[in-house]
């Protein structure tokens, strides 16, 4: 079981239950926005587990305007996901407490992007899989 916990977001995340919301009103609408960390994934599961974020949605994943990346700078953003994949996040049982800071990256840098197609992203899925853990 994943635990999901806002950190270090200035006040721009909030959490309902399993949901975090992140408000959009805090992003410039012309800038690379950065939440570093943006959120917490605790494995609380008594198995390890390699954990992504599905790309597919439009803008969502490295050539997108939303981005996630583990502490190291890595994306976790894929729609392939292998167990040696780089974009698998590795994270161990250990007791059920093995943690990973998530960093939110919001790019509206590029012209044809703005706050509207920011809101069109209304949902992402985190994925934990025991099969991905090599």
């Amino acid at each position: 079981m994943l635990q999901l916990d806002p950190a270090g977001t200035q006040n721009v995340a909030s959490q309902t239950g399993d949901t975090l919301e992140f408000d959009q009103h805090s992003v410039n609408e012309n800038a690379r926005t950065e939440f570093q960390p943006g959120f917490t994934i605790t494995n609380n599961g008594d198995n390890s587990v390699g954990v992504y974020i599905d790309d597919s949605p439009i803008d969502v994943g490295t050539d997108g305007i939303l981005e996630f990346e583990d502490s190291n700078g890595q994306s976790i953003t894929t729609n392939n996901p292998t167990s040696d994949a780089p974009e698998i996040l590795q994270l161990e049982a250990d007791g059920g407490a093995d943690s990973e800071n998530i960093n939110v990256i919001i790019d509206l840098t590029n012209d044809a992007k703005n706050g509207t197609d920011l809101e069109n992203i209304t949902e992402i899925t985190i994925y934990a899989e025991d099969d991905l853990n090599p």
